[in-house]
C-alpha cells in the first residue's frame, strides 16, 4: 500500500499536468508535485451545492444520467424494475459523512425498494463546517461516485445478490469484492467516458483515500498510531482535507478491518478485469466481464477468477 500510494501520487500529478490548462486556464502551475495536487483538488471543491437539497438534487441528477449511459453503452444488464429511493441521510446516522446503498434483503419480493442515503451534514452544523462539507463532497465527487454507489456499482451488485439462490451470499457478503466492485466501476465509467477531468481527478483523490485507508487501519491496531498520526498522514502523504483525514480515524476505531477493503478490492478486481481482457483478446465484450461478475453473487473476487480464467488463474 505505501508503494502504491507513492504510484497513485506520481499519477495523479501526471494527469493534472496534463488537464491543468484546461481545468485551471490562464493559472500558472506549481512545479511542486505536492502543491500541484493540492490547487487541483481545491479547485474540485468550487464547483458544490449550498444546500442539502441542492446536494441530493445533484446526486439523483447523476444517479439517473448514470443509469442512461450505461442503457446506451449497453455495459450490463439491469435487473428490472429498478427500485431506488435517494434521500439524505437520516439525522440520527452518526457523522456527517455517513452514507450509502440499503438494499432490500434477499427474503424480500423483487420490487422491494432499495435506499440511498447521501450524506448531508447535520443540521447543526455551522455555517464553516458546511461549506467545508460541501467542497469536499462537491459535484465532480458527486459525479465519480454515483456509479460506485448505484449503478453498475453497489445498487446493481446487491440487487443480483438478494435474487441469487444461495440467500447466504446475500446476507453476508464479501466486503472486498463489494467494495472492490464499487471502486472498479468508479474507474471503468470514466473509462468509457462517463464525466469530464474534473470527475477522473475526484476519483483520484478517493483512490488516495482508499489508499491511505488501509495503511492507516493497520497502523492503528498494530502499531498503536494515534489519532493525531492518523490525521497528519491523511492530510500529508494522501493530500487529503481534514475532513477526509479525521474520518479516517472514526472508520479505524469503529469498523476495521472494513477500510482495508477498498484498496484490496480494487486491486483484485481491476486484476481480474485486466487478465480477462488480456487471455480473450478480440472475444472480449465489457457487458460479458461485468455481467458474469454478478453470477455468484458477492463471494471472494478468487471464485471469479477460477470461474473466468480457470483454477490456474490464467
Amino acid at each position: 500500500a505505501l508503494a502504491a500510494l507513492a504510484s497513485k501520487r506520481a499519477e495523479v500529478a501526471a494527469y493534472g499536468r496534463e488537464v491543468w490548462d484546461r481545468v485551471l486556464p490562464g493559472e500558472s502551475m506549481p512545479e511542486d508535485e505536492g502543491a500541484l495536487v493540492r490547487r487541483l483538488f481545491e479547485r474540485l471543491g468550487d464547483d458544490r451545492a449550498d444546500t442539502s437539497e441542492e446536494y441530493v438534487e445533484d446526486f439523483a441528477a447523476l444517479t439517473y444520467a448514470s443509469v442512461d449511459f450505461v442503457r446506451e453503452r449497453d455495459l450490463v444488464t439491469l435487473p428490472e424494475p429498478l427500485t431506488l429511493i435517494i434521500d439524505r441521510s437520516p439525522s440520527y446516522f452518526v457523522g456527517a459523512s455517513v452514507g450509502g446503498v440499503y438494499p432490500a434483503g434477499p427474503y424480500a419480493p423483487p420490487d422491494a425498494k432499495t435506499l440511498l442515503f447521501a450524506p448531508t451534514p447535520p443540521d447543526s452544523a455551522s455555517a464553516e463546517a458546511r461549506r467545508a462539507f460541501f467542497r469536499d463532497f462537491n459535484h465532480h465527487f458527486n459525479v465519480m461516485i454515483a456509479p460506485h454507489e448505484i449503478i453498475p456499482g453497489h445498487y446493481l451488485q446487491l440487487k443480483y445478490a438478494a435474487r441469487h439462490p444461495h440467500k447466504i451470499r446475500a446476507l453476508f457478503g464479501d466486503g472486498v469484492y463489494i467494495e472492490g466492485w464499487g471502486t472498479f466501476c468508479e474507474r471503468l465509467m470514466l473509462d468509457q467516458g462517463w464525466g469530464t477531468p474534473m470527475a477522473r481527478l475526484a476519483h483520484l483523490k478517493k483512490q488516495l483515500e482508499n489508499i491511505a485507508r488501509t495503511i492507516v487501519d493497520i497502523r492503528v491496531h498494530t502499531r498503536g498510531m494515534t489519532r493525531e498520526e492518523v490525521l497528519a498522514f491523511g492530510q500529508d502523504e494522501a493530500l487529503q482535507e481534514e475532513q477526509f483525514a479525521s474520518n479516517m480515524w472514526r472508520r479505524a476505531i469503529t469498523s476495521s478491518p472494513q477500510l482495508t477493503s477498498y484498496f484490496l478490492g480494487y486491486s483484485q478486481v481491476m486484476s481480474l478485469f485486466e487478465d480477462v481482457r488480456a487471455a480473450r483478446g478480440n472475444d472480449f465484450r465489457i457487458k460479458d466481464f461485468m455481467d458474469g461478475m454478478m453470477e455468484m453473487g458477492p463471494v471472494p473476487v478468487r471464485h471469479y477468477r477460477e470461474r473466468m480464467l480457470g483454477s490456474g488463474g490464467g
